[in-house]
């Protein structure tokens, strides 16, 4: 309920402000590293269309793919998380000049997965003692959550381009962390 509210109320101030300025938005396109929360590393790609709101506020709708693997609980089993998503954006700009534009956002995502988890069972033999064995789970579901996100952005001089980083903090399934560079093409 609260991601379609937060949906209608980008919508409604997107359709009231965008008629009066002069730019219908911007396509832009991320490639980042990604790491999340049980230790998986991995790469990220994503598109954003971007439309003003004001002068000092933009809203965002973005796709999204991660994959992300690694061992970060056992030598035994190689984890992984495949995700998509879908994510709504509210950004503030407080710093902005005619090439270099900070911008920061808060906004909600919903996301589908497949994970595969390590968990350790422990078994007592008398005559070994003590040993644990790993055992792989494969899990696929959907999640919700918030995103913050903070970039800096050049637009190049009498182009249409523009490049810049971001830094982004998701949890749809688990917390997430992006970091790398942004492309943008003003419509």
């Amino acid at each position: 309920m609260k991601a379609v509210l937060t949906f209608l109320v980008l919508l409604s101030l997107g359709s009231l402000k965008a008629q009066v300025l002069d730019s219908p938005g911007s396509l832009r396109a991320f490639g980042s590293y990604a790491h999340d929360f049980p230790g998986l590393n991995g790469y990220s790609a994503s598109a954003e269309y971007l439309f003003p709101l004001s002068d000092a506020w933009q809203g965002g709708m973005d796709l999204r793919m991660t994959n992300l693997s690694g061992y970060p609980r056992t030598s035994q089993v190689n984890e992984f998380t495949k995700a998509k998503g879908l994510g709504f954006m509210l950004y503030w700009i407080p710093l902005q000049s005619p090439s270099h534009l900070l911008r920061m956002g808060i906004g909600y995502s919903f996301g589908w997965y497949q994970t595969k988890r390590a968990y350790p069972v422990s078994l007592t033999d008398s005559a070994q003692g003590k040993t644990t064995t790993w055992y792989p789970q494969e899990a696929k579901g959907h999640g919700s959550g918030i995103n913050l996100a903070a970039e800096y952005q050049y637009h190049f001089p009498d182009s249409q381009l523009s490049l810049g980083l971001r830094l982004q903090v998701g949890k749809t399934n688990e917390r997430t962390i992006y970091v790398g560079p942004v492309l943008g093409w003003q419509l």
